[in-house]
């Protein structure tokens, strides 16, 4: 393949490092080497402006952060890596990146050993534990049940039960529910019929047929969104319309129940003897397990961080401690600047060289040049799993294909993906997956994948004497937020007890199609004009009408859109032909059919 300019969109060459540098080779032999430090930078004075060159959308920010003045350097700590045995026989590296020789099995292979993953059977409803004492009045020496309390929502419950009831008269309905493996005794005895509470189901809807000019009707088996919007305190009133899902999401109430139960009554650390100790043990394993199914991994794979920025910062240094000046990484266009920016500051520090994939003229992304600028030194092919822009789809198993063919990892940004797609890590044969909760009614909190043998491969950036068991745990620094944890675990029983990302997927498809029939001709959307190949996010402009009046005179009717130039999508914006400002219209399942009808009403009224 030919090789793009080494420099690369920046048009600066690398910057020479010390003569003395001893960054390990591309074979994956180990030595001493040095790394760069950096002072603390000065805060921006303020954001990027529009008027900046696109000659330095790949450099690091150097009017806004003045170049370091420390010139102390010291050597890393040496390490001896080690290969875990494999499912299929290849010759071993210790190099971060996959393996160059094209088996089939080389990207989704299971170590020896280890437990595959498959998705568990029951949901672990019962998550405090407390034990009680025989009572001395009744003078027998029969032992009694733990009595369990339910942190966990239930699917027919839309704030976490506060009540407690003896094990042996429990009912065992985890059997019967859809997420994780309990992690309390199955033979937990009967329990009393739960109240009946609202559920959201899947139905046929069957309203009346929106006006023609509004183009079509939505009879296809979707949601019942009215049962969902019950469990949301900000949705019952129904008088704001919130279409700024990119953004961030709503978030029903068991969620925040979940975590403020934590707050209260698990507030405390791992690893003691005592039984506060042990619940947030048991809300970190649960949390893992539950992350492991959204993602369609193991459990051991999943690391959770503050959000999808800190841990693509985080990740990147540690995935980069053996490459060499001059190699490459691939960025796309579409991409936010959360995942562009930290390969921009890294390869200011190390040497490295970033470089554009560019886009097709419906805003697609362009395989054809990721193909061409593919070669040897490329380490990683960054891209997002959709834009947050203007809700284009990325085929990431196509990009992981291409990018394994030269030995690259596929590093997927899935903020915006993954609130609107089922995902499936394994499928998709990306090698690192980031996301975060806050996008699909959960907490602010960051959740990643790594592939196994990659996380095994890496030394992560810790403090020594921390957690190295189950391997995800060893790329999360400090005291985790438990609380975030349980409030995670609450969102995943969410989703799941209203039919899944599948559910939520197909709905917003209809509703997305409906937003686009009804748009008045003085609307332009930017991009893919139908929802093939995208999410229900959208890009647009409305003739006469600057989109920053636009989306204040709409706050005051009440709905809920945003203005804004770049939408942080820096490399995209220069492809895009407005010349300000544009709306950003995002849909979430909660949305209902009216409230999209009554918003391109008011569009039209502009």
């Amino acid at each position: 393949m030919s090789q793009p300019p080494a420099s690369g969109l920046n048009g600066v060459k690398p910057s020479p490092r010390s003569a003395q540098s001893g960054s390990t080779s591309r074979s994956g032999s180990r030595s001493r080497s040095e790394y760069e430090f950096c002072t603390q930078p000065k805060e921006p004075a303020s954001s990027a402006s529009r008027s900046r060159a696109p000659s330095t959308l790949l450099s690091p920010y150097a009017p806004i952060f003045p170049a370091a003045t420390s010139s102390s350097r010291a050597p890393a700590v040496s390490a001896i890596g080690t290969a875990s045995s494999h499912a299929c026989v290849r010759t071993m590296s210790t190099r971060s990146t996959p393996s160059r020789c094209r088996l089939d099995s080389s990207w989704r292979f299971t170590r020896a050993g280890a437990r595959p993953w498959s998705p568990p059977s029951s949901i672990g409803l019962n998550v405090f534990v407390e034990s009680t004492i025989a009572s001395r009045a009744s003078g027998l020496a029969r032992s009694q049940s733990p009595i369990h309390a339910s942190l966990r929502p239930p699917p027919y419950a839309s704030a976490v039960s506060k009540v407690r009831i003896p094990a042996s008269q429990a009912a065992s309905i985890s059997a019967n529910a859809s997420s994780r493996v309990s992690p309390l005794p199955k033979n937990a005895g009967a329990e009393p019929t739960p109240p009946k509470f609202p559920q959201p189901r899947i139905s046929r809807v069957t309203r009346t047929p929106v006006p023609p000019r509004y183009a079509r009707s939505m009879s296809a088996t979707l949601l019942d969104v009215e049962a969902v919007r019950r469990r949301f305190s900000s949705l019952r009133d129904g008088g704001f319309v919130f279409l700024d899902a990119p953004g961030g999401s709503q978030v029903p109430d068991e969620v925040g129940e979940a975590i403020a139960r934590t707050l209260r009554e698990a507030s405390a650390n791992v690893g003691a003897n005592y039984e506060t100790s042990k619940r947030v043990e048991r809300i970190f394993a649960t949390a893992r397990e539950d992350a492991g199914r959204f993602l369609g991994c193991s459990a051991d794979d999943v690391i959770f961080g503050q959000n999808m920025t800190v841990l693509d910062f985080s990740l990147s240094r540690t995935a980069s401690r053996d490459w060499k000046e001059g190699d490459r990484i691939l960025v796309s266009r579409l991409d936010h600047d959360g995942g562009v920016a930290p390969w921009v500051e890294l390869a200011a520090d190390r040497g490295f060289v970033v470089d554009w994939i560019d886009v097709t003229e419906d805003l697609r992304l362009d395989y054809d040049d990721l193909a061409r600028r593919l070669d040897e030194r490329v380490r990683v092919v960054a891209t997002v799993g959709s834009s947050n822009a203007v809700g284009t789809i990325v085929d990431v198993a196509r990009v992981s294909e291409l990018a394994h063919e030269v030995g690259a990892l596929c590093w997927v940004d899935a903020v915006q993906y993954a609130a609107h797609e089922p995902v499936d890590v394994q499928a998709l044969g990306c090698d690192v997956f980031i996301t975060s909760a806050y996008k699909f009614c959960g907490p602010h909190l960051g959740v990643a994948y790594g592939r196994h043998e990659l996380l095994e491969s890496w030394r992560p950036y810790k403090a020594r004497p921390a957690p190295v068991e189950p391997v995800g745990r060893r790329f999360e620094p400090g005291t985790a937020p438990y609380e975030l944890l349980a409030g995670f675990s609450a969102t995943i029983a969410y989703l799941e007890s209203i039919g899944g990302m599948e559910a939520v997927r197909d709905y917003e498809r209809e509703l997305g199609q409906r937003f686009l029939d009804g748009l008045p001709e003085s609307a332009t959307v930017y991009g893919l004009q139908t929802m093939d190949g995208r999410v229900a996010t959208f890009l647009l402009n409305v003739e006469g009408v600057p989109a920053a009046d636009a989306a204040r005179r709409l706050a005051e009717r009440g709905f809920g859109v945003w203005a804004h130039d770049t939408w942080y999508s820096l490399g995209l914006r220069e492809k895009l032909p407005y010349p300000d400002d544009a709306l950003r219209v995002g849909l979430l399942h909660y949305n209902t059919p009216d409230e999209i009808d009554r918003f391109v009403a008011e569009l039209a009224s502009l």
